[in-house]
């Protein structure tokens, strides 16, 4: 792999941004006011959304369903905002169906003159907190894969029918930037990928809380026939052969309200009796819950 050196970079620039080079070395001052107008741009999309008024409640915010396994989501600046405690955000707001469209979901964020880092929010039917996916979890795969993108992946918590998703960028991340490695330019270039060049040639592309990001949903493996395979039940099953007279929800909702009492042992009962019933999710939906309890206010 040849090294792009600071002339290789140099020339680039040039030849992108369509600078002209003069005899003693400076450039064309439009180009670098070009420059300055577009970080200006950022900086006013910023302060706009600093001088917007909030919602302030969940059940205020106007939610889109998602209908397609796969789509791509727009945050802009027609959008509602929300003040988290990390600060003010445009928040996209959708409903979801895990049952229809999949519990595993993946995020792709592409760079762009701008790349938005999200955050993303769980919320039940009674827009209570259930899962966190903080943006940590969405790492810049340095142009490994096709494109420039920031990507990561998420469960959605077993037991529900339908689910409220918010989407949004956290105060500390809309500030930041991303350095893209002089490299990637100069395939860009070897490749003829015009736009890319165009994109990448100030080499740092900043962040913003406004952008598009792609929501893929896989649709769960044998899901409905895990829940009423008929595996071989426990000895406790054996012993207790009580019959079932809760729905699969409401034995989830039973471990919910347990483990939100703190009284462990008979949010247990509820998920041993449920698995005896034939529902697989019990464990799951009681692990989220204490993830969910041990999130700070």
């Amino acid at each position: 792999m040849h090294k792009f050196t600071n002339s290789a970079f140099w020339m680039l620039t040039l030849l992108t941004l369509g600078c002209t080079a003069h005899l003693d070395g400076n450039i064309d001052k439009s180009s670098s006011a070009g420059v300055r107008s577009f970080q200006q741009q950022v900086l006013d999309e910023r302060q706009e959304l600093q001088d917007k008024s909030p919602v302030t409640q969940f059940s205020q915010l106007h939610y889109q369903p998602i209908d397609h396994a796969k789509t791509w989501l727009q945050i802009g600046v027609d959008n509602q905002v929300f003040a988290f405690d990390s600060g003010k955000s445009y928040i996209g707001a959708y409903l979801i169906n895990p049952q229809r469209l999949g519990h595993s979901v993946s995020v792709l964020s592409p760079l762009d003159f701008t790349v938005l880092i999200p955050s993303v929010m769980i919320l039940d039917e009674e827009f209570r907190v259930v899962k966190v996916i903080d943006s940590s979890q969405f790492t810049y795969d340095g142009g490994q894969s096709s494109g420039q993108n920031y990507r990561g992946s998420f469960t959605l918590p077993d037991g529900y029918n339908s689910l409220y998703m918010l989407v949004f960028s956290k105060q500390k991340d809309y500030v930041g930037n991303t350095r893209i490695d002089e490299e990637l330019l100069l395939n860009s270039m070897r490749y003829d990928r015009v736009s890319e060049v165009g994109k990448f040639s100030r080499s740092i592309i900043p962040h913003s809380p406004v952008g598009r990001l792609q929501f893929n949903f896989d649709a769960d493996e044998n899901g409905a026939s895990a829940v009423n395979s008929p595996a071989g039940k426990p000895q406790f099953c054996e012993k207790n052969r009580t019959p079932s007279i809760m729905s699969e929800q409401e034995y989830y909702q039973h471990i919910r309200q347990a483990v939100a009492a703190k009284k462990y042992e008979e949010a247990i009962l509820f998920i041993r009796t449920s698995e005896c019933a034939g529902y697989k999710k019990g464990r799951d939906v009681f692990f989220a819950e204490i993830e969910v309890s041990n999130v700070p206010e």
